[in-house]
């Protein structure tokens, strides 16, 4: 948690997380604060970061129902976020993993290329 999130939070969402957690720690903060850092700060994203192995499919699922029903995400104070931008954020920082059948198919065609290349003589 950065301080930059908990005094921006605090001033216009009323989401005051000081008395829970400090600067340094870690926190899970909701999709709707994650989308209020993401449109104040898309760069730094006011400190926040993601950990990527936590931030699982569910985090996009969220995202991806507002944007199919056209709607922003609303903070306590009802200031609507936008949830393109994001899942926009969570994609750049966390690419989705390949699938296992992509995977899979990766796996399968770099052996198809190895054994064309033994096949022809070609070194590794």
């Amino acid at each position: 948690m950065d301080d930059e999130f908990l005094a921006s939070s605090a001033a216009h969402d009323g989401n005051d997380l000081s008395s829970v957690v400090a600067h340094g720690e870690r926190w899970c903060v909701c999709a709707w604060a994650w989308a209020s850092a993401v449109e104040r700060d898309p760069d730094n994203t006011e400190g926040l970061r993601l950990e990527c192995e936590e931030s699982n499919a569910k985090l996009r699922a969220v995202y991806q129902s507002f944007i199919d029903r056209g709607e922003g995400m609303t903070g306590p104070t009802g200031v609507a976020y936008g949830p393109t931008r994001a899942l926009e954020a969570v994609n750049r920082l966390c690419p989705a993993p390949a699938s296992a059948g992509a995977r899979l198919g990766d796996a399968r065609r770099a052996r198809m290329e190895a054994n064309a290349r033994a096949t022809l003589g070609v070194p590794y």
